[in-house]
């Protein structure tokens, strides 16, 4: 990433550092971070998300989003010191397109009687929640389809970078019209975030997530999981839908729903819109063959 380009970049943002706390490039992608220290540019192996101090991707991703959508967006973000604001600009180098990423520390800049850790717990809390309402489906409280876009090509270049499998499992709820048409609208909903509940349950491992797709269609991404692994989870949750009993009113609801499984096997490169494509092909395979059913 060190290069002429870069340097020249460097340069040009170099006003900034009078007024940001942290002046640094980053690929969003691969979570790499170049930093600015006296003149120099230093090549550091720190993850982007190290210095919020949580130990993990951050799910509300602003360089991501500022990389996707190739325009300067801002956030709201914090660590166990203070609150920042962070602006991401981004920037095209030769053929890959990095982010600029300027931290301000606006800790003192609210307007409060007193900034003891009472007021920075509760700031924290609302920054928390902003970024959960921007990601989080409100329904089910999992993932959204923006949260797709943005953490899915991270899971597909990391798999690559390591050397591992990546599984993709799609669900949707069977016959959902019918609920809705024979129960009203809001047991469909309470259906929606029972699978979703369903499958969340089943996801043990710190790196699987799961998101809405679209209407009672879900995605579960397996990051190292094989296809006998993928196949395993996806028919635990399938029973796991198929045994609950969801409760409206004074009425019991069973439910069913239908999988496709794509694999992303070692060495190869796809997009994430044909991972989702052929997992979306197996989805409908297995209506096609009787629903209540895992294909892959």
């Amino acid at each position: 990433m060190v290069d002429a380009e870069v340097f020249d970049i460097i340069n040009r943002i170099e006003m900034f550092k009078n007024v940001y706390e942290v002046v640094r490039i980053v690929d969003p992608i691969k979570k790499e971070v170049v930093n600015i220290q006296n003149e120099k540019v230093e090549s550091r192996e720190i993850r982007c998300f190290d210095c919020w101090g949580k130990n993990k991707v951050c799910d509300n991703c602003i360089s991501m989003k500022a990389y996707n959508e190739n325009k300067t967006l801002v956030k709201l973000e914090y660590n166990t010191q203070s609150s920042y604001l962070v602006m991401a600009i981004p920037y095209t180098v030769s053929d890959r397109r990095i982010i600029v990423e300027l931290l301000k520390d606006i800790s003192d800049s609210f307007v409060l009687d007193s900034y003891d850790n009472h007021l920075q717990s509760d700031l924290h809390s609302v920054i928390e929640n902003l970024n959960n309402l921007l990601m989080k489906d409100a329904l089910t409280d999992v993932y959204n389809r923006r949260y797709i876009m943005e953490k899915l090509p991270v899971d597909i270049i990391n798999a690559n970078l390591s050397n591992q499998q990546l599984s993709l499992i799609m669900f949707d709820i069977d016959f959902l019209k019918k609920i809705n048409d024979q129960y009203g609208h809001q047991a469909g909903d309470i259906a929606i975030k029972g699978a979703a509940n369903c499958a969340s349950a089943c996801l043990d491992r710190k790196a699987d997530w799961i998101a809405r797709y679209g209407g009672e269609e879900f995605v579960v991404c397996l990051p190292g999981a094989d296809k006998q692994k993928a196949f395993e989870i996806a028919n635990k949750i399938r029973g796991k839908i198929q045994n609950e009993e969801f409760i409206y009113k004074d009425m019991t609801i069973k439910l069913t729903a239908s999988f496709g499984i794509s694999i992303l096997d070692i060495g190869y490169q796809v997009t994430i819109e044909k991972l989702i494509e052929i997992a979306d092909t197996n989805l409908y395979k297995a209506k096609q063959n009787g629903r209540n059913r895992v294909e892959m």
